[in-house]
């Protein structure tokens, strides 16, 4: 009974003093981050108070300065939306300061309808506390500046979208696709080869198709750009998904007829980098009823006829206007069609959705985990798709 009564007393002096040191750990990690936290406090609160300028010239350090200039800083914030509301996270989930280096953590309130995490790095710097980098989890680890998730204004999207096609424009003159394959991201070029490119934009080189001055037009938007998830892969251990794709579809007012567009981008910081790419030769025919109107409405001619037939009943006229992906180019070729497309022997299909990003006309149809198959009427037959397959289940056939 005394053996018993020495162990219970020497177990609960072990949690009282458990107990005493976690309380000293959480009162040293309050006071320890109180000076940066401070700081963080005081940098957000004039972003409250809209005062950029000062938040950005007697906050932030050297390196943030050097990675970001005032008026990419500035953009950034409006973007964000200023006043900042935010709320910071209680001491417990702060990160000691060690190596002159704390994290004060935090949300902004109703930023685009949802609350947003965020992350305040503060440094020391010549004896003083300073910001060098006020970043969302989607963007953490890129480094000093401010940076979130955010579609680009209207400006900057026409820009994007503007030398995109200028750089295409160059490379269908000069009859090379190398320096558009050069614009394109990271993650295409890893996966698809220049000679692939080449052939599939082979016709519209040939096509002779007049582009001058495109990119001084401003782009016409059909929707509003999408972040979409683009999913590849073969079985759950090898599928792979490239998160925050922003997706932007429209058309350049070019005469007679529209140059429609599907552009893909993906951020490779500091900037956006175009990742899939959908350009057709000017036409009206492939143009979706609903993306037709807009084109229509710019018109000398605005007969409906050109966009949709005008005796179709109601429902159907409904149906068709409804279709939202539905941007196709016409087969790239200024005569006669390529001699063949591709086909999917569909009984060896293992839905890895792997064909689906290389195609540059959108000619597969399929989701990862279901069999695919390929419209043949808008198939250019330039073997993209090929090689991507990991079960060889894609071959050439003849045109039908």
């Amino acid at each position: 009974m005394r053996k018993k009564k020495i162990i219970l007393r020497a177990l609960i002096v072990a949690f009282l003093a458990v107990g005493a040191c976690s309380t000293t750990m959480f009162t040293w990690v309050a006071l320890d981050t109180n000076d940066s936290a401070g700081v963080a406090e005081q940098f957000l609160h004039l972003l409250h108070e809209r005062n950029t300028a000062e938040a950005y010239s007697a906050n932030t350090t050297a390196h943030f300065r050097a990675l970001q200039t005032p008026e990419e800083f500035d953009k950034m914030m409006e973007l964000v939306g200023l006043p900042l509301t935010y709320r910071l996270d209680v001491w417990r989930d702060r990160t000691l300061e060690l190596s002159n280096r704390s994290r004060i953590r935090g949300t902004l309130i109703d930023l685009g309808g949802q609350d947003v995490k965020f992350t305040v790095d503060v440094v020391r710097e010549e004896g003083d506390w300073k910001i060098n980098a006020f970043v969302g989890d989607d963007r953490a680890n890129v480094g000093p500046g401010a940076w979130f998730k955010q579609i680009p204004f209207r400006e900057d999207l026409n820009q994007l979208t503007g030398e995109t096609i200028m750089v295409f424009r160059e490379s269908i003159e000069a009859g090379d696709m190398a320096s558009f394959y050069n614009f394109m991201s990271d993650s295409f070029t890893i996966g698809i080869t220049l000679e692939r490119i080449q052939v599939a934009y082979q016709p519209y080189i040939d096509a002779d198709v007049d582009l001058t001055g495109i990119e001084t037009l401003a782009p016409v938007y059909l929707e509003l750009p999408t972040f979409e998830d683009v999913g590849l892969g073969i079985d759950e251990e090898d599928f792979t998904t490239i998160e925050d794709v922003m997706v932007l579809r429209g058309f350049y007012p070019v005469e007679p007829k529209p140059v429609p567009f599907k552009l893909s981008y993906v951020y490779e910081h500091p900037e956006w980098k175009l990742f899939q790419f959908l350009v057709c030769q000017p036409t009206i025919k492939n143009l979706p009823p609903k993306y037709c109107l807009p084109w229509l409405s710019r018109q000398e001619n605005k007969d409906p006829s050109q966009c949709f037939d005008v005796e179709a009943d109601d429902l159907q006229r409904q149906t068709t206007l409804g279709d939202r992906d539905a941007i196709h180019c016409e087969k790239n070729t200024p005569a006669e069609p390529l001699p063949v497309t591709a086909r999917i022997r569909e009984p060896e299909c293992i839905g890895c959705a792997l064909c689906l990003a290389p195609c540059p006309v959108d000619a597969i149809i399929g989701a990862p985990g279901f069999m695919h198959t390929v419209m043949a009427d808008q198939c250019t037959g330039c073997e993209l798709c090929l090689p991507a397959c990991p079960v060889d289940c894609i071959e050439l056939a003849a045109m039908p």
